[in-house]
């Protein structure tokens, strides 16, 4: 119940503070967004699209740090193919990017990716676009924890869904 608490307690905490990001959001484009999330301190640092890496389809390679662990865990949100495409993106190790490996032993997250706004939920289009506010990646809290990941680092610590924008690189 306590986590619970403190998992609501920071989604208002992360509405509160999107304004103060709005005149970075403007001028930022997504490639160079760096979102932080604030109950975990979880990074999430957009990269440059790679033209012989990523696919045509491909929204933003991006790179993660949680607290505690060395290692960067890499990640990208494409979208996914059909008549009701949606941007999807999976985080994980390294071993992700190996097509040899086990992708489900790899894969730390996976699911739906939005970016939020004042007029609310968008689609992420392209790694050009102005970087929204805040990055909702749908599940990531909860994945964190049936992984471990976080929580053998960082004892007592649960991860939200949502990552606010805190820097735009240059």
């Amino acid at each position: 119940m306590r986590s619970f608490i403190m998992l609501r307690r920071a989604a208002l905490l992360s509405i509160l503070i999107l304004p103060v990001h709005q005149a970075v959001a403007l001028d930022c484009r997504l490639d160079h967004a760096t979102y932080r999330e604030s109950v975990s301190g979880a990074v999430l640092a957009f990269q440059p699209k790679d033209s012989a890496r990523d696919a045509g389809m491909s929204v933003g390679p991006f790179q993660m740090r949680l607290p505690n662990i060395s290692e960067t865990f890499e990640g990208d949100i494409a979208w996914n193919a059909g008549s009701h495409a949606r941007p999807a993106g999976e985080m994980g190790h390294a071993c992700l990017r190996d097509e040899s490996a086990d992708a489900s032993a790899c894969r730390l997250w996976a699911g739906s990716a939005y970016g939020l706004g004042d007029a609310g939920a968008g689609l992420l289009d392209d790694a050009d676009m102005s970087a929204p506010k805040a990055i909702l990646l749908v599940d990531f809290g909860r994945s964190l924890a049936t992984t471990r990941v976080l929580a053998s680092a960082n004892p007592g610590t649960a991860a939200f869904d949502v990552f606010t924008l805190s820097e735009c690189r240059q």
